[in-house]
């Protein structure tokens, strides 16, 4: 298998990923059993996760104010183009050597949405293959480009050599996100756990409602909100207040945020 594994990692970077990790699935046990990958596919066996990295020019931009839409189109949508190609790509490679396997849509987590409810995590994911650990605003931190990264992932029957996690301290709880977030939605102190192949990481306690409502450019501050159980919940005062017409900005200059993972540099790029 190490040459097969070798063989689908470079061909991931050739057709454009930055960052190429395995986990097995054992990693994810002790994830949410929601976020369990044999509800998606029970054949896997092995979860490739693969990486492309920001620009570091339109995080800046963005975060100063200067203009929303590079950073909105070229910091995701663009990405999740791309990540979607690789995912299929490799997913393909591998099937036509043998081992069914299915990719899954870039970036964020995967819902039922008739439940609302999580049913895979690539960062989950990305942790478990080494590429990154959680940082205190939720997103995955990498050394190579802090949070500025979107994320897919394979899912295979292969059973792939994996990488080690990753060791030391990704976040330094500088709480940069904290400060950047326009709706207050990362708390300062509150923290959850996130258990990852046998490893224990924390992560700030996060309102998706405020972050779900900064995210659809409605006007700020937001209204106070009940906590939410799930994502339907949370998408309930973000509905009402869309249905009610409020001036909404311009979708020529609309953000879908991001301003907790455009803060976030390594050290060697501040």
């Amino acid at each position: 298998m190490r040459i097969l594994t070798e063989k689908v990692k470079a061909l991931a970077k050739e057709w454009g990923a930055d960052l190429v990790g395995v986990a097995p699935l054992e990693r994810l046990t002790d994830a949410p059993s929601l976020f369990q990958p044999a509800g998606l596919f029970p054949q896997a066996a092995t979860a490739l996760s693969l990486a492309v990295r920001l620009n570091r020019t339109i995080q800046e931009v963005h975060l100063v104010g200067r203009g929303d839409s590079p950073f909105s189109r070229f910091g995701s949508s663009i990405l999740d183009d791309r990540l979607d190609q690789i995912a299929l790509q490799v997913a393909n490679f591998l099937e036509d050597m043998g081992y069914p396997s299915c990719p899954l849509p870039a970036s964020g987590p995967l819902h039922r949405l008739d439940e609302g409810k999580p049913i895979f995590s690539h960062r989950h994911a990305a942790i478990a293959a080494g590429l990154g650990q959680p940082g205190w605003s939720s997103n995955l931190i990498t050394p190579e480009g802090g949070a500025g990264v979107r994320l897919s992932t394979v899912l295979t029957s292969a059973g792939l050599i994996p990488n080690p996690l990753l060791r030391g301290e990704c976040c330094h709880r500088c709480m940069a996100c904290v400060k950047a977030c326009p709706t207050g939605a990362i708390h300062r102190q509150e923290a959850v756990s996130l258990n990852v192949g046998g490893q224990s990481y924390f992560h700030a306690t996060l309102s998706l409602s405020k972050c779900l409502w900064g995210c659809s450019g409605l006007p700020l501050p937001p209204p106070e909100m009940p906590e939410e159980a799930s994502l339907i919940q949370a998408l309930k005062p973000l509905s009402e207040a869309l249905s009610s017409h409020l001036p909404l900005r311009s979708p020529w200059d609309f953000s879908f945020c991001g301003r907790c993972q455009a803060v976030c540099f390594p050290p060697s790029f501040r």
